[in-house]
């Protein structure tokens, strides 16, 4: 009878200190994910980076040892995630994993990309995993500490359902085709980019001869206008015309020069 108390105790406080992946505000997002360390990564990196800033992330790209002092003190603040290469002898398919201080896994999310091609395969795949990753709910509070006492933690505000840290939890695979993630191609003379939708009103053009998107793309308050950051951080104005997309590339003159990128 006491073993049966002993077990129900245990299993009621894993519970209760169980968090999920929306309890986190920050996630370490590497540079380079172990299984795509060629061909720039296809940019995985920086679309999990750019996603998870739209769910209300902070995300931190540098290694652990080089942290800002706060999260340095509070490792187990900070949520890890990976991509893995789970593909097969027909589909490109990725599993977006998160793992928390102590390497349990607390989210994983396998996906299938509607491309042959490796690029746009496995950036369409990370997309429609990244879509089923809640949007964070923890709050970061700042507490002023004296020097001799830790830094300010990152309070996590825990769900109503709450799933043990040493539970994986598993999402199905998205395998049904869907066009609102689908790449598109645009070419700019020789040069070919990948249009990858981030969100409704989000996308970025990618280029697998870098590892930094070459622009990203924001819809504005007009149909058919975006605000675009380029890969140099400038900021400017896009625009459809007709079967392309052009983007206005800011001169040292203060002119501006037209840059067209044709939809294949």
């Amino acid at each position: 009878m006491k073993s049966i108390f002993k077990i129900m105790f245990v299993l009621s406080f894993a519970g209760l200190s169980a968090q999920s992946v929306s309890d986190y505000t920050y996630v370490y997002v590497p540079k380079k994910f172990k299984d795509f360390k060629t061909n720039n990564a296809y940019n995985l990196n920086k679309i999990l980076s750019l996603k998870l800033g739209d769910k209300n992330y902070r995300v931190v790209n540098d290694l652990p040892e080089e942290w800002p002092e706060e999260l340095q003190q509070d490792k187990c603040s900070v949520l890890m995630s990976e991509v893995l290469n789970d593909s097969n002898m027909l589909k490109n398919r990725v599993k977006l994993d998160f793992t928390d201080c102590n390497g349990k896994v607390v989210l994983s999310i396998p996906a299938t990309g509607d491309y042959k091609e490796f690029d746009k395969g496995f950036q369409d795949a990370l997309v429609k995993a990244i879509a089923r990753v809640p949007v964070s709910a923890a709050t970061l509070v700042t507490v002023p500490v004296a020097k001799t006492e830790p830094a300010a933690k990152v309070e996590n505000v825990t769900q109503e359902q709450a799933v043990p840290v040493n539970t994986v939890q598993k999402v199905t695979s998205v395998n049904s085709p869907g066009t609102e993630n689908r790449a598109e191609i645009f070419k700019n003379g020789n040069v070919a980019f990948n249009k990858v939708k981030l969100s409704p009103t989000q996308f970025i053009f990618t280029n697998s001869n870098s590892s930094v998107p070459f622009a990203t793309f924001r819809e504005s308050t007009k149909s058919g206008v975006y605000r675009v950051q380029l890969e140099n951080g400038i900021q400017t104005l896009g625009y459809d015309e007709g079967n392309k997309l052009v983007v206005e590339i800011p001169q040292n003159d203060g002119s501006y020069r037209k840059e067209e990128f044709i939809r294949q």
